[in-house]
């Protein structure tokens, strides 16, 4: 079909797309993340449905331009332009007749999978191109569905409990590839994003080595969350999960079903594993763990990669086989080590020299799917037979540890046995030797025992003596006890009075102090000089009152002079108005000034009363301290007297304190004697302050008639001037004339001044 373009130019134009995808995917999938932007499923199949489209469209004309009659090929001369664009562009339009049959399986993948899937395999096996490598993966594994897309990004926002497990298996990750090489670049950075999100997702299998390197390969083709989504089905379609988990039972199925296959198929190098103590394992497990990743290079394992979402572990099977098949003759000639660096180092070279050729045959490897379950069962009969023998050898181990330590306690006893015979026979000969010595001991004891006895005899006889002498000393000895032992009762005694007298003696001491102080607080509480004022002042009120009452009576008279004179001088209707206010006047002040004397009068009494009563009290208490005194001096007497019988020495240090009570005593008394005087001095002085008050009373009323007087004066210059008149309302008795200060109020005055 390619033979037969005769546009070059269109042809060109269509070569020229097709590299540009390529070096656009090749440069970590730029277009593709513009177009898609780590987009779900739609978005993907959108993009690449037009881009396919638009191939198969353009394809489309040019076929349309074969048919027409101005191609080249109906002339005669076209027969060696043909030819030549044959040998030119045979490559090409095979890359063409690529994308047309990738695109319509991609724009139609529903149908071709279901409908045509050996047909799919078959692509598949033939390699999938690079620039859509990405989105047939998703394809394959239908990673557009998968639920867990959606969780990735709250996946990044927690923290793994394998991160550092991750950041140190990073930088070993494809170390030599210019994405991966940079520490902390873009490639390590999304590598360890993808694999924490994993170990989040799946918390029973976490992180195991060799994954790592099947994300950085999903990494070069696609981003991380499209990435994250194939790594997820790969963990639970493909089987990886189980090959991942911590026991790695299906890792040791695999290994199995391998040694089985090479032992059928390849036995020379079965044989040669064998005697070489060259384990299946040894080889073989990193293929299953990284599926290639790690032991091929990137071209051949994106192959791998792509046989393996399409058929499965089958091919990890076939390719495992192939590679043996291929490298036999090499591994026949080496031995343990030998091999170990060739599978590390020259097998990827050898395999990367002929990638078709491998791939075609692993394709012609046998495998029989019903053998491999076959084989599941017997290596899963032999994995139960085995648990059954290790469940029995450690209980064999536990009965074996249980029997030897039973042994060693054994031994051990009968060792101690043994010791204790040894002992007892020696100490039997101890025994002996001492029972023949006691008894020598004991022959000799009752020797000295015989003389011991005469020895007794005599001295009873002694005894017996002094006792006789004895008992006529003793009535003497228990008379000097009796007298010895009422001495001792009449010191005892002698000391408890001594305790109690110097007892009453601190109480009599602080009683005295108590009383000193409270001396003090009643000389403070009540001066003399209170006292004293508070009598003037009661006198000077009552002064005051009468001599109030006597000037009221005079100005009553003038009032009424004053009066009459008033009807002559202005008409009988102004002169009543004016009398009218001033007797209103007049009586409110004789209202107020005769209730406040009355109440001023009142209160003095009352404290004049108070006063005596409180007088009356101290004279009371004085009393009752004094009787109180008396006593205990007498009491004090009584006891000195007893003491002086008893002990003389003691009675003159009494006698001092005694001295010093009575001292204290007459002291006391003299203190009641000025209390008396004080109190007589009290009464002197109230009743002087009667005449006090008489001459205060004097005063106010010298000023009522001062204020009568300029009354009468305002009267008669009523007529001229009528502005003066004011001046009567104005005029007042101060309140310091009517009130004059109090005895309380001058002590105060007195203070404040000092």
């Amino acid at each position: 079909m390619a033979i037969d373009y005769e546009e070059p130019d269109s042809f060109d134009e269509k070569w020229v797309r097709s590299r540009s995808v390529s070096v656009q995917c090749d440069e970590h999938f730029l277009t593709y993340d513009e177009h898609f932007g780590r987009s779900r499923s739609s978005s993907i199949s959108s993009a690449i449905w037009e881009w396919g489209r638009r191939l198969l469209e353009s394809d489309a004309k040019s076929l349309n331009s074969l048919a027409s009659g101005h191609s080249r090929k109906s002339s005669s001369t076209s027969l060696v332009s043909v030819a030549s664009a044959d040998s030119k562009h045979t490559e090409e339009d095979k890359e063409e007749d690529v994308w047309q049959v990738w695109g319509s399986v991609v724009n139609e993948w529903e149908t071709y999978f279901k409908k045509k899937n050996s047909f799919v395999k078959d692509l598949v096996r033939r390699g999938i191109p690079n620039h859509i490598r990405n989105i047939v993966w998703q394809l394959l594994c239908n990673a557009q569905n998968c639920p867990a897309r959606e969780l990735y990004t709250d996946y990044l926002k927690s923290t793994s409990p394998c991160e550092k497990v991750i950041l140190r298996d990073i930088a070993r990750t494809y170390p030599e590839h210019e994405f991966f090489r940079e520490k902390d670049g873009p490639g390590q950075e999304s590598l360890f994003n993808v694999m924490k999100a994993y170990s989040l997702h799946d918390r029973e299998v976490g992180y195991c080595q060799g994954s790592a390197f099947i994300v950085g390969l999903l990494l070069l083709q696609m981003p991380e969350e499209d990435a994250f989504s194939v790594m997820v089905r790969l963990m639970e379609d493909y089987r990886l999960r189980e090959m991942y988990k911590p026991s790695m039972a299906e890792l040791g199925l695999c290994m199995y079903q391998l040694e089985c296959i090479v032992q059928e198929q390849i036995p020379e190098l079965h044989m040669h594993f064998q005697t070489q103590s060259f384990h299946t394992s040894m080889y073989a497990s990193s293929w299953f763990l990284t599926l290639f990743t790690s032991s091929l290079s990137l071209h051949l394992a994106c192959r791998v990669m792509d046989l393996f979402l399409s058929e499965g572990m089958e091919m990890i099977f076939r390719i495992g086989m192939a590679i043996l098949q291929f490298c036999k003759e090499d591994l026949l000639q080496q031995d343990m080590e030998g091999m170990l660096r060739y599978f590390q180092k020259e097998m990827p070279a050898k395999c990367e020299a002929d990638p078709d050729y491998l791939i075609g045959v692993a394709m012609q490897v046998k495998y029989s799917s019903k053998k491999m379950k076959k084989l599941e069962k017997d290596y899963t009969s032999y994995k139960a037979k085995e648990q059954e023998e290790m469940i029995e050898l450690r209980r064999l181990r536990t009965e074996n540890k249980l029997l030897r330590q039973r042994i060693e306690n054994l031994e051990l006893e009968s060792a101690s046995l043994a010791d204790r015979l040894v002992q007892g026979q020696v100490t039997r000969a101890q025994e002996a030797e001492d029972s023949y010595a006691l008894r020598r001991e004991l022959a000799s004891l009752k020797q000295q025992q015989l003389l011991m006895e005469q020895e007794l005899d005599a001295a009873k006889r002694k005894i017996k003596e002094l006792d006789e002498v004895n008992s006529q000393h003793s009535s003497l000895d228990n008379q000097t006890e009796d007298l010895i032992q009422s001495m001792h009762q009449e010191l005892i005694s002698v000391k408890l009075r001594e305790a109690t007298k110097e007892d009453t003696m601190q109480d009599l001491l602080h009683r005295i102090k108590e009383l000193e102080s409270i001396n003090k607080c009643l000389k403070e509480a009540y001066p003399e000089n209170t006292i004293i004022l508070i009598q003037e002042e009661l006198i000077a009120v009552k002064l005051r009152e009468s001599e109030a009452q006597q000037h009221i009576k005079e100005l009553l008279q003038k009032i009424n002079d004053l009066q009459s004179q008033l009807v002559k001088c202005v008409g009988n209707s102004a002169a009543n108005h004016i009398n009218e206010e001033i007797k209103n006047a007049e009586a409110s002040q004789r209202k107020n000034n005769v209730g406040e004397l009355q109440q001023r009068v009142s209160y003095l009494e009352k404290k004049l009363n108070e006063s005596e009563l409180r007088n009356m009290k101290m004279e009371l208490e004085h009393k009752n301290v004094i009787s109180n005194y008396k006593k205990k001096v007498a009491l004090l007497e009584n006891q000195v007297k007893e003491l002086a019988d008893t002990n003389q020495a003691q009675i003159a240090a009494e006698n001092e304190d005694v001295k010093i009570l009575c001292k204290r005593v007459t002291e006391l008394q003299v203190k009641l004697a000025e209390q008396r005087e004080l109190n007589k001095k009290l009464t002197g002085m109230m009743e002087n302050g009667d005449a006090d008050a008489n001459h205060n009373t004097d005063k106010s009323f010298n000023h009522i008639s001062h204020f009568l007087e300029t009354l009468k004066q305002s009267r008669n210059n009523l007529s001229g001037e009528e502005g003066n008149f004011e001046q009567i309302y104005k005029l007042r008795l101060s309140p310091r004339d009517i009130h004059p200060p109090s005895t309380l109020e001058l002590l105060k005055n007195k203070v404040n001044a000092q």
